[in-house]
């Protein structure tokens, strides 16, 4: 193998990759996989940590096809160091030579062909989405997903296509979101599958927010995601996801509310400084005022709504549960519902937009 690459690139590919090829007891998945093709002129470098692996192509001159492994760490800390604009990797029989400007290193390798890929297959299950629409589906998802170790049905989030759309759910059993798209093309009716959480948190970090189209292979072994150069392919969670359609409240008898999200994130934000302790705010309606109030510092605030009944209803609920949708989303205006058939509601909440709808459960309140 032999190539050339720009310095820029090739540090922006490995400091992604970085964070996944630390294994603490597989030697080799402490390196990146380099894989050199002149037909392409690419150099693809790949890590992993066996349940999934990122490759990230880049452009380069490469004279000689070939593979060969690179410590990851070792090779992130020369490209810190070195002011020059590209980088030439050599291979030969012995060993990597790593060159740029008048300097050369020999980092450690191991043999390319113990490095373990996950198989990448081109299913009839495939579907597109753009960019963006993908980074915010899952964001907004990630609002409610579990971190219980020991249920392993919902420790992640489902994408279940339906008609033209695509769904990305989440539950922790306390709350559960469902964040709707509409897709720019499926071949096949896609069956649905569930993306573990460790996995969701490295495409978060990895998408951006523009217009490419990502491409989303699924079989029963993995799932891959392919866009701008970048393929994710991870093993899904075999548990069957639980039926959290029968959860959802029919809503047809709750009050609606239109409210300023802002507004709302503010008050709550006043009102319960620490939510990562858990604190319970209890939110109170009455004719065309909606009052939010905590038992713990006994304060209070209210807004001005449309809610032309006379009958007053509190409901109380956990106020990070609350906090976190209004924070991931960007819309300036949201849709509240409660149930205001009761007194003391007791009833889940619900805040809608036009893509996502979040039932949260309520607690109750001294």
């Amino acid at each position: 193998m032999k190539i050339e690459v720009l310095k820029t690139d090739l540090n922006k590919a490995i400091k992604s990759l970085s964070k996944i090829a630390k294994h603490k007891h597989i030697p080799i998945l402490h390196h990146v996989l380099l894989d050199a093709n002149i037909e392409t002129q690419k150099l693809t470098i790949t890590a992993s940590d066996l349940d999934f692996q990122i490759s990230i192509a880049l452009p380069s001159q490469v004279s000689e096809p070939g593979q060969c492994t690179i410590n990851a760490k070792e090779l992130s800390w020369r490209l810190k160091e070195t002011l020059e604009t590209t980088i030439q990797i050599e291979t030969t029989t012995e060993r990597t030579i790593v060159r740029h400007g008048t300097a050369q290193f020999h980092p450690d390798g191991l043999t390319p062909s113990e490095f373990p890929l996950l198989p990448f297959n081109k299913s009839l299950h495939c579907y597109r989405i753009k960019e963006s629409a993908l980074k915010e589906m899952l964001t907004l998802a990630n609002c409610a997903t579990c971190v219980d170790s020991t249920r392993l049905s919902i420790l992640g989030i489902l994408l279940k296509p339906k008609n033209n759309e695509i769904h990305a759910v989440a539950t922790d059993g306390k709350r559960l979101a469902i964040v709707k798209r509409e897709l720019l093309g499926m071949n096949a009716e896609m069956p649905q599958v569930t993306i573990p959480n460790h996995v969701v948190k490295e495409l978060i970090h990895l998408l951006k927010d523009t217009p490419n189209i990502v491409e989303i292979n699924t079989s029963y072994d993995n799932v891959s995601f392919d866009w701008n150069n970048i393929r994710l392919i991870a093993r899904p969670l075999y548990s069957a996801y639980p039926n959290y359609e029968c959860v959802i409240p029919d809503s047809s008898t709750y009050a609606k509310i239109l409210l300023d999200r802002l507004q709302l994130k503010g008050m709550i934000k006043r009102l319960c400084p620490n939510v990562k302790k858990e604190t319970h705010v209890k939110l109170t309606l009455t004719e065309n005022l909606l009052m939010l109030s905590t038992a713990e510092s006994e304060a209070s605030e209210t807004m001005v709504i449309d809610y032309p009944k006379r009958q007053t209803t509190e409901t109380g609920f956990n106020a990070k549960f609350l906090l976190e949708p209004l924070e991931a989303l960007e819309t300036e205006m949201i849709k509240l519902e409660l149930d205001d058939r009761h007194t003391k509601g007791m009833s889940p909440g619900v805040i809608k937009t036009v893509w996502f709808e979040y039932i949260v459960m309520p607690v109750r309140m001294s």
